[in-house]
């Protein structure tokens, strides 16, 4: 091969690799979701420059316009969202996610801050599949291609698109059974409407051979769903077959939401009336503070005259504390209604501090009581938890009591849990222990 056909190939190499994403937008949030079927978008777009200091969702299109990755974080660092985004079925799993296209078919892969391959839970990717450029399928797979449940236990939805646009959804675990949306719901075959925007405007529960209202247990049979100028969720209604505002088997009959810059600063809930509900633990409403990056500082608990008021855990506020230029949680801050440290009494503890290695990766968490001393805390009895890396990747998580011996985490009853890798940087193996003796081990697939 000649010199000029080197350079050729060389040249068109980097080219091709060039604009593998041709063009990026930011934006501040995601849409509420409340099924997988539309495809990934973002809410309250905002410039190159606003990104560089600015929590956002970074969306990376290839040649052919179509969403290749979707990351989160602040300039070029890549933040783990978990805290930051709705958990609603298919909101990112991850602090990267991948797009490949196939013909009738669409996989998502998952990535860590470092951009190695991840499992999130027992998922390693989710498949879209296509009829004539229709969703009529997702499955979440393990790696050998395998279904496989996520922690919802669903594992695979059905849709059917009517002619009208709307959409028939079931889903189901492995064992075929059929699943509601989310655990505390209800509703099974639903009929989704979607607005002029492409946003979900109604959900409806139905019978799978008749397609009429089904009600459910709270008197429920549909939920409504309005969007501001921006795509934020700002209002839902649960509703009977007639239309009617219901207190539905979340406790409320309707919710308001309000925003700033796509940043939610405050919600209102009620019952069918219009009357203003308190939420279970007490407070009627949570307002919501944030830096200049973007991050979540502060959450207030208000009671029926927007005042501060402690919640029935024994809290009226949650402050946390970011570090460099927002990028990293250092401490979250349980407090009394005079801003003093209390303890939230449904975990048992007063203040998380977190601290990290000079690659910026978590190494250490510990809990305090409301006198600043270590306390192990109520859920999993642990006062330390330390977090060690080999070649940026994770392998071992061990647990201490507040005198600092190793003692198991109620979660999963081991004091060490190793991760093992194999050569493309996937975990395979997790083996769990105590006392030198091994619990469990969880093989990959």
């Amino acid at each position: 091969m000649n010199k000029f056909v080197i350079l050729t190939v060389l040249l068109f190499s980097l080219c091709t690799h060039a604009n593998d994403h041709y063009r990026t937008e930011y934006y501040r949030a995601l849409p509420f979701k409340e099924t997988p079927y539309p495809k990934l978008r973002g809410v309250y777009q905002m410039s190159a420059e606003e990104a560089e200091t600015n929590n956002h969702y970074a969306f990376y299109f290839d040649t052919q316009n179509r969403l290749s990755k979707v990351t989160f974080g602040i300039g070029n660092t890549v933040k783990n969202p978990e805290d930051y985004w709705y958990t609603e079925p298919d909101a990112l799993m991850a602090p990267i996610t991948t797009i490949s296209f196939e013909e009738n078919r669409e996989t998502h892969h998952f990535f860590n801050v470092n951009g190695m391959p991840i499992y999130v839970g027992d998922v390693f990717k989710q498949v879209f599949y296509y009829d004539k450029k229709v969703r009529t399928r997702m499955e979440f797979q393990n790696r050998a291609g395998e279904v496989v449940n996520n922690q919802n236990n669903v594992s695979y939805y059905i849709w059917t698109t009517l002619t009208n646009g709307d959409v028939i959804e079931s889903r189901y675990n492995t064992e075929d059974e059929m699943q509601p949306t989310r655990p505390r719901f209800e509703y099974e075959t639903v009929k989704l409407s979607f607005n002029s925007d492409g946003l979900l405007a109604l959900i409806q529960n139905i019978d799978p051979k008749t397609q009429k209202l089904r009600i459910d247990s709270a008197g429920a049979a549909q939920n409504s769903f309005l969007y501001n100028e921006f795509g934020n969720f700002i209002k839902w209604v649960v509703m009977n077959e007639k239309g009617e505002a219901v207190i539905g088997t979340s406790g409320v009959a309707y919710e308001n939401q309000f925003y700033r810059k796509a940043r939610l600063t405050h919600a209102y809930f009620y019952n069918g009336d219009g009357k203003r509900l308190a939420l279970p633990w007490g407070p009627y409403s949570r307002k919501q503070e944030y830096d200049n990056h973007g991050n979540s500082v502060a959450d207030i608990f208000l009671d029926i005259d927007d005042k501060v008021v402690v919640s029935e855990y024994g809290i009226a506020q949650i402050n946390r504390k970011y570090i460099k230029n927002g990028r990293y949680l250092d401490t979250t801050e349980y407090l009394d209604n005079s801003g003093k440290l209390a303890m939230f009494s449904l975990r048992g503890y007063a203040k998380i501090k977190y601290s990290y290695n000079a690659n910026d990766q978590l190494i250490e968490e510990r809990y305090f009581d409301d006198q600043n001393k270590l306390i192990s805390e109520k859920i999993n009895q642990l006062a330390i938890k330390k977090m060690r890396y080999e070649d940026n990747l994770l392998k071992t998580i061990s647990t201490y009591d507040a005198q600092g011996n190793l003692t198991p985490d109620n979660d999963n009853g081991a004091s060490l849990v190793h991760y093992d890798y194999d050569k493309e940087k996937v975990n395979t193996k997790i083996t769990y222990s105590h006392n030198n003796a091994v619990i469990n081990v969880i093989q990959r697939k």
